[in-house]
């Protein structure tokens, strides 16, 4: 009786190492997770030979970005960043599986999938005149994007502005702005525009006459 219960011990022993070992190279070893950005946009890639499941994507504030119930081998699902707040780090947790990490850079360069063009109307000192900021959509995805718009006030007495603008797939939306000249001279009027990866900027000069 003494001995059957030894050897049980020791089977049990065995399989729970074995346990064990699994689960250590499933977290430390094994491939699982990892992000890829592909034309401005950011996705979550399953590495490994198995379904992956339970996936909680988070920036590094630990607030919450997405939830993926499975994600199969191969797969890549797309990982939409907001553009309204700054995310410096997104991080990917499964049970069983070690975290994946990217650092979100924006870099200041044109985006492949955006097209911005400025346009105004005649700008006169005293009398409201019109700015339209025209933004097209390349891809096949909506998006949005943040537009923060500046100007001098020592030209034009609106105060600057920042909106959020959704732009769908393969279509251009024209954003309006409206300003009054309280001088006359050459004004500048800046638009940043932040997508998920990259900003870009604009700059047009406006002559009031």
């Amino acid at each position: 009786m003494q001995e059957r219960k030894k050897r049980a011990l020791i089977i049990f022993s065995f399989i729970f190492i074995a346990y064990l070992s699994l689960i250590a190279y499933l977290v430390f070893f094994a491939p699982g997770l990892k992000f890829e950005i592909i034309e401005d946009k950011l996705y979550l890639k399953n590495e490994s030979s198995h379904v992956i499941n339970n996936i909680v994507v988070s920036a590094q504030d630990g607030s919450i970005i997405d939830c993926i119930d499975e994600l199969k081998p191969a797969e890549l699902v797309r990982i939409v960043l907001p553009v309204d707040r700054k995310i410096n780090m997104v991080i990917a947790r499964a049970p069983f599986h070690r975290e994946a990490k990217r650092e979100i850079v924006l870099e200041e360069r044109k985006s492949t999938m955006l097209s911005v063009k400025v346009t105004h109307e005649k700008a006169v000192l005293g009398e409201r005149f019109r700015v339209f900021l025209e933004l097209c959509n390349k891809s096949n995805e909506d998006f949005f994007v943040k537009v923060e718009e500046s100007h001098e006030q020592s030209f034009l007495k609106e105060e600057n502005k920042i909106v959020k603008i959704g732009v769908k797939a393969q279509e251009c939306k024209s954003v309006p702005y409206e300003f009054t000249p309280v001088k006359r001279g050459m004004a500048t009027l800046n638009f940043s525009i932040t997508g998920e990866l990259f900003r870009e900027k604009i700059t047009e000069s406006i002559e009031i006459k």
